[in-house]
């Protein structure tokens, strides 16, 4: 629209922060903010998990802010085992627990949590396309239809780095 002038997104919707580019809250910041693909991919991974009660939204349950954090940064989920009772009134029987453990990527860290939670891949995955603000590049011109997003066409998911 002005070639070869810098464009800024203004808003106090912190959602946008998905959006790579220059942002600018004027409630909270006195100059623009540059989100680089990868910050704004990993907040989108933050959303996913943590949901947005105004956007009406849950993401994971028993996730917030700081485990969602945790996770990003050092990949970190849950995996479940089987703890075999030996003595007590339970004696001999079993109890599924969980454990924390890395995993190769975000994404899969992120399964592991909702698989916790009682929840499906696919749980994880309608999350994941309800926090997503889309990109001009998660659009089909020809077909005038969006394409939704999915853990294996985007950036790396690893943000241990």
């Amino acid at each position: 629209m002005y070639p070869g002038m810098e464009k800024v997104c203004v808003t106090i919707d912190k959602d946008l922060r998905t959006v790579p580019g220059l942002h600018f809250n004027p409630d909270k910041e006195t100059e623009a903010v540059l989100i680089t693909p990868k910050e704004a991919q990993r907040f989108h991974l933050l959303q996913t998990l943590t949901g947005d009660v105004t956007d009406g939204y849950p993401g994971c349950p028993g996730v917030g802010p700081v485990r969602a954090d945790l996770l990003l940064n050092k990949n970190m989920g849950t995996i479940s085992y089987q703890k075999e009772f030996s003595r007590g009134p339970r004696k001999g029987t079993f109890e599924t627990r969980w454990k924390d453990q890395p995993f190769n990527n975000a994404w899969n860290a992120i399964l592991s949590l909702y698989e916790k939670a009682g929840l499906t891949e696919d749980d994880a995955l309608i999350q994941a396309r309800v926090a997503r603000i889309l990109h001009s590049s998660d659009f089909n011109y020809t077909t005038q239809e969006p394409i939704l997003w999915t853990p294996t066409n985007r950036l790396s998911l690893d943000f241990t780095a």
